[in-house]
């Protein structure tokens, strides 16, 4: 074989070496692509389901948040509903008088005495109640809500007297032993506030029925 011979054949060779590497560098270039390509798809496909579960999520609770506030406004415009009728059975009972009421305010009294002791002191919770309960119950009856006199009485009566000040308590008495330690709350307000869950529950089924609160 000639030199020149061998020559041409090793060029030959070296090109198709040549060749053969660049097929496999397009090809593995091609593979590189189609990888990329489909990690891409998978990274798409994934996002695009975590942005449906984060969108559901999200209308989930913008859903719930407006059934809550929803529920919240029922029940605050029920509950204002039902403050303003135990508002006004307060004003019924604040404008109670008469015989009746004299009656009732003598039964608490008779009551009371028998718990609290027969010298316990009377403190009216009307100014309009004074002179007719001195007449019938002498010097025990006293003015000290209305004229926050408390002349002669034991600190602690003093001391409680002057928390009830505080309050409007629509009618009747409270009677508090000669030393304090006892009292009984026989007002209106003070019963009103024993039974005020009681109270509550009827007005409120009485104003909504089988959706009271």
């Amino acid at each position: 074989m000639g030199v020149e011979t061998l020559l041409k054949r090793l060029e030959k060779l070296a090109e198709e070496e040549r060749e053969r590497i660049l097929k496999e560098a397009e090809e593995r270039l091609r593979e590189r692509r189609r990888e990329a390509e489909r990690e891409l798809e998978t990274f798409r496909e994934a996002e695009e389901r975590r942005f449906k579960r984060e969108r559901e999520r999200v209308r989930n609770l913008i859903l719930s948040s407006g059934r809550r506030k929803s529920k919240e406004m029922v029940s605050s415009a029920k509950e204002e509903m039902i403050w303003e009728v135990i508002s006004q059975l307060k004003e019924r009972l604040r404008s109670l008088e008469g015989e009746r009421y004299r009656e009732w305010v003598k039964g608490v009294i008779d009551e009371g005495e028998r718990l609290v002791g027969e010298n316990c002191y009377i403190f009216p919770v009307r100014e309009g109640d004074l002179e007719w309960l001195k007449g019938k119950y002498g010097r025990r009856v006293r003015d000290s809500l209305f004229s926050g006199d408390y002349s002669g009485l034991p600190e602690k009566v003093v001391s409680l007297l002057k928390e009830y000040r505080q309050e409007d308590l629509l009618g009747g008495v409270l009677l508090i032993s000669s030393d304090g330690s006892v009292i009984g709350d026989y007002t209106l307000l003070g019963r009103m506030r024993r039974r005020e869950e009681e109270i509550r529950e009827r007005i409120s089924k009485k104003l909504f029925g089988k959706e009271a609160i």
